[in-house]
């Protein structure tokens, strides 16, 4: 997560996230960076609308529970770094 938010984008530009299936870990690391972004700048989210937005597009991303308790057990890890951070 720290090498992640060291990168740099310039306005314009995008990060990529593949992986061999185009869906199950790329959608993961596409939720995971839009809500540690959202978190970051003290926006409110809701995790399960921005899982369907990302199984709107890729339908096989999230295939299981577990994928979503990964997914509040890293965001636990990001506001425990960033309030250690701040």
């Amino acid at each position: 997560m720290q090498r992640a938010s060291e990168i740099k984008v310039s306005s314009g530009e995008a990060i990529i996230f593949t992986c061999r299936d185009g869906a199950v870990r790329s959608g993961m690391a596409c939720v995971l960076s839009y809500l540690i972004e959202k978190l970051e700048n003290c926006v409110c989210l809701t995790v399960p609308l921005v899982v369907c937005s990302v199984k709107s597009a890729r339908p096989g991303a999230f295939p299981t529970v577990e994928q979503y308790k990964d997914v509040y057990q890293m965001l636990e890890t990001a506001l425990l770094y960033l309030h250690n951070v701040e």
